[in-house]
């Protein structure tokens, strides 16, 4: 089979970008394929090029339900018109009829918590799968913050659906995401074809400014008004986030909105829609909007406050740039980020002896308890004594491993320090920490230790005019709601 006679024949594509030709190759020869490949690089065409090869069921396992969503609407954009996502949302009716319609499915996805339950494997594994796509495979990984406890159960699951073929996709896994990911997710002897290819993405440019913080609000509406639309803006906390967005609603005319756990499922799913469709110009957000939302016109990522490891931030900032068009991210910080940083690295010391006891009378309660125990506890920890039950049955294994972690959780804190601090190519600092080295770049768009990151800079005048800066005027956003509400009503095509 010509692989590149396929893409050419199947896609828009004229050529594989690096490491999809490799991993769709290596699940060819029917070998389980973990692909670490650089934000926006294309990691679907992989499953779905296979999907061309060898017709059948394919099963995908997604964190978020936005994200499903997402995904359901790219593959039938890509042709894939019988694809479905199970999630919260999905109706009893719904279900059913997904569920007694198996083999007529193109792609079915689902989180990890749906696919464990018995009602959903057991008509699964009736069916034959010709590929178990595991998504934002780093999630499975106990040592990062996007940890899920029910990703590590996905081996279970597997058992049960007779071992299918498996690729596993993520943007970010250091060795030991690597190795957390091979555990959980097969079977000692069933090995494991790695695809790693360079995370850089040479069109995003990496910035940091220092700001007072009494001016730090007036400098993000400075760069506001002249970057490029549409952005992100990511911001720690849910209260500050909600106080930014109203600042920014009474000082610009701009059309923009929040996103954060605590807005409803559907309120989330019909900002991300207005995102997708450029009807906002930025979206303030917490952590909780990132993995694999797919904006490719995304012209900025900017931090008004950084995240608590290298690994978040690659991942936010590869929401930006997708289209391969240049890019920024840039981070705004005080004197108060290292000591907010610090603080949640104190915290983490500080809370050792109240999750110690927490796991200790988990590990010695009876059965029948448990389930109101940990719903009284929070979501982070609660996954934590999951992880910890499931995976190791003696108590001093699992404050061992809790030691372990908690060292981890500091260094990567210790390891953003760094790289606010540093003096040499932030690009270089980046993807240290990922194992990888990269060549000294010769390009004049790289980040602003490399280059000074001035308004008046040619680089940054140069970008500033490569993207449109304006933002949508109300008249513009109210002509295309009516457009979408009258297409909807008359099931016109756009």
């Amino acid at each position: 089979m010509d692989l590149n006679q396929l893409l050419k024949e199947k896609t828009p594509y004229k050529t594989f970008r690096p490491g999809q030709k490799e991993a769709l190759t290596a699940l060819i020869e029917g070998r389980h394929t973990l692909a670490i490949l650089a934000t926006g690089s294309g990691k679907s065409l992989i499953y779905q090029l296979y999907h061309r090869l060898v017709s059948g069921l394919v099963v995908m396992v997604s964190p978020l339900q936005a994200l499903m969503e997402d995904q359901v609407l790219q593959l039938q954009q890509a042709g894939f018109k019988r694809s479905v996502a199970l999630h919260s949302m999905t109706t009893g009716r719904d279900r059913q009829f997904i569920l007694s319609h198996l083999p007529q499915w193109d792609f079915l996805i689902l989180s990890p918590e749906m696919l464990a339950q018995p009602k959903i494997l057991k008509p699964l594994r009736q069916v034959p799968i010709r590929l178990f796509v595991v998504d934002e495979a780093h999630c499975i990984s106990q040592w990062g913050k996007d940890f899920r406890s029910d990703y590590t159960g996905l081996l279970a699951c597997r058992k049960v659906l007779h071992f299918p073929l498996t690729l596993a996709l993520t943007a970010t896994a250091n060795r030991r995401i690597q190795e957390d990911i091979e555990t959980f997710l097969l079977e000692k002897e069933e090995p494991l074809q790695r695809v790693t290819f360079s995370m850089d993405r040479p069109n995003l440019f990496y910035g940091q400014v220092k700001v007072e913080e009494s001016q730090k609000k007036e400098a993000l509406l400075s760069w506001l008004k002249i970057l490029p639309k549409p952005g992100i803006i990511y911001v720690h906390q849910k209260e500050e986030l909600e106080d930014l967005a109203s600042f920014l609603e009474e000082k610009t005319p701009f059309r923009l909105d929040t996103y954060h756990a605590d807005r409803r499922s559907e309120d989330r799913l019909s900002i991300q829609a207005d995102f997708q469709a450029n009807r906002l110009d930025f979206i303030l957000a917490t952590s909780a909007f990132g993995m694999g939302i797919n904006q490719v016109k995304t012209r900025f990522v900017l931090h008004y406050h950084l995240p608590q490891s290298l690994n978040e931030y690659v991942q936010e900032a590869g929401r930006c740039g997708r289209d391969g068009r240049q890019a920024m991210v840039l981070s705004l910080y005080t004197e108060n980020e290292w000591r907010r940083l610090k603080f949640f690295q104190d915290k983490l010391w500080e809370e050792k002896e109240g999750v110690l006891a927490n796991l200790e009378a988990y590990y010695r309660m009876k059965e029948r308890k448990k389930k109101r125990f940990l719903e009284q506890l929070p979501e982070e920890l609660r996954e934590r004594l999951l992880f910890y039950s499931n995976h190791y049955r003696w108590i001093e294994e699992a404050k061992t491993h809790y030691m372990d972690y908690l060292k981890v959780r500091s260094q990567e804190i210790q390891e953003v320090l760094a790289f606010l601090t540093g003096k040499t190519c932030l690009r270089q600092q980046l993807f240290r920490s990922f194992d990888q080295v990269l060549k000294v770049s010769s390009s004049s768009w790289c980040c602003s230790n490399c280059q000074t990151l001035d308004k008046n800079s040619e680089i940054l005048q140069a970008y500033l005019k490569s993207g449109e800066a304006k933002f949508l005027n109300q008249e513009e956003v109210q002509r295309e709601d009516w457009r979408r509400r009258l297409q909807k009503l008359f099931q016109t095509k756009p």
